[in-house]
C-alpha cells in the first residue's frame, strides 16, 4: 500500500522551516536543544531540532505505510515540541524522540487497519445476509482475472473461513505451496490492498 500524499509532506515543511534555522544552534546537541526549548521554547529552537532529527523522522515514516504524509508531518512536530519539553535526559533525545514518534505512527496505524477490517466485515455481514452462494459470487468478482487455478480455489477456500492445512489438503499441495500460493496472491491482489 502507497503512502497517501498530502500538500505539505515532509521536505515542504523543512524549507519552511529552513528561515528559522539557526546555524550556531546545527552545532548544539539535541539534547541540550531540548533543556533550552524547556527554559524557553522558540521557533528557532523547534525548527533547528526539526532540521536535526529530520532524517531519523524520514527513516521512521518510511517504516509506515497508508498514513497521510499531512498527518505524519503534523505529528513529527507535535512529537518533536512534546520531547523536547519532557526531555529529562535519561536517554539520547534522539532515542526518546524515535520511540515516541514511532509509537504514535504506529497507533494511527493500527487505527487505520481497525478501521479497514471493521468496514470489511461489516461487509461481509451484509453479503451474508443476502446469501452464502451469493458470496462466493462476489469473491469470484473481486479477484483478479490472471490467477491460477490453484491461487483462485485457495481464495475461496480461504473467505469460506479455511486454515492453510485444510486447504493444503483440498488442493493436495504441501504447506510449502500455500505459503508460495499466498505471496503470489499478495502480489496480484495489490490494487485491492488500496
Amino acid at each position: 500500500m502507497k503512502r497517501q500524499k498530502g500538500y505539505w509532506g515532509m521536505e515542504k515543511t523543512r524549507k519552511l522551516f529552513n528561515p528559522f534555522i539557526d546555524e550556531v544552534l546545527l552545532k548544539v546537541s539535541l539534547n541540550e536543544l531540548a533543556i533550552m526549548y524547556q527554559k524557553m521554547p522558540t521557533t528557532t529552537i523547534l525548527a533547528t531540532s526539526f532540521e536535526k532529527t529530520f532524517k531519523l523522522a524520514q527513516l521512521i515514516q518510511n517504516q509506515y505505510y497508508g498514513l497521510n504524509e499531512d498527518d505524519i508531518v503534523s505529528w513529527y512536530l507535535e512529537k518533536l515540541d512534546l520531547c523536547l519539553r519532557t526531555y529529562n535526559g535519561q536517554a539520547q533525545f534522539q532515542t526518546y524522540f524515535a520511540t515516541v514518534f514511532r509509537n504514535k505512527l504506529r497507533e494511527e496505524t493500527e487505527k487505520q487497519n481497525y478501521k479497514k477490517r471493521k468496514c470489511i466485515l461489516e461487509s461481509i455481514n451484509d453479503i451474508m445476509e443476502i446469501g452464502l452462494e451469493d458470496t462466493y459470487n462476489v469473491v469470484d468478482m473481486l479477484l483478479p482475472k490472471n490467477l491460477t487455478s490453484n491461487e483462485h480455489d485457495y481464495c475461496i477456500l480461504a473467505s469460506q473461513g479455511y486454515d492453510n492445512a485444510y486447504i493444503a489438503q483440498q488442493l493436495d499441495v504441501s504447506r510449502m505451496t500455500i505459503s508460495n500460493i499466498r505471496k503470489s496472491l499478495k502480489v496480484k491482489c495489490i490494487d485491492l490492498q488500496d
